[in-house]
């Protein structure tokens, strides 16, 4: 079984770039084994104060990889490098 690689996307509704993003990351799943949870920073005070100026962000492994303006080059190199260390472990 491979591992699944946890993505934690913080968007909220009505955002353009955010729903932009989402596409981007279907795209990415079909290369990857990741994991997407989104969550809607205006659901709660203090995620929304955290990321309310810069959603859509994207956290990769527990660790913040880009936030708007995305960096999709990033964003994939962390997901492949993520990926990468879930198969060495695996193989260990």
């Amino acid at each position: 079984m491979t591992a699944r690689i946890d993505v934690t996307f913080y968007t909220r509704t009505g955002c353009r770039l955010c729903d932009e993003a989402a596409a981007e990351l279907g795209k990415l799943g079909e290369q990857f084994p990741i994991e997407v949870s989104s969550v809607d920073i205006d659901g709660d005070p203090e995620i929304r104060e955290r990321y309310n100026d810069i959603v859509p962000a994207i956290d990769v492994a527990g660790g913040l990889v880009s936030s708007a303006p995305l960096d999709w080059a990033a964003i994939r190199g962390a997901v492949a490098s993520a990926a990468t260390a879930a198969v060495e472990a695996s193989d260990a």
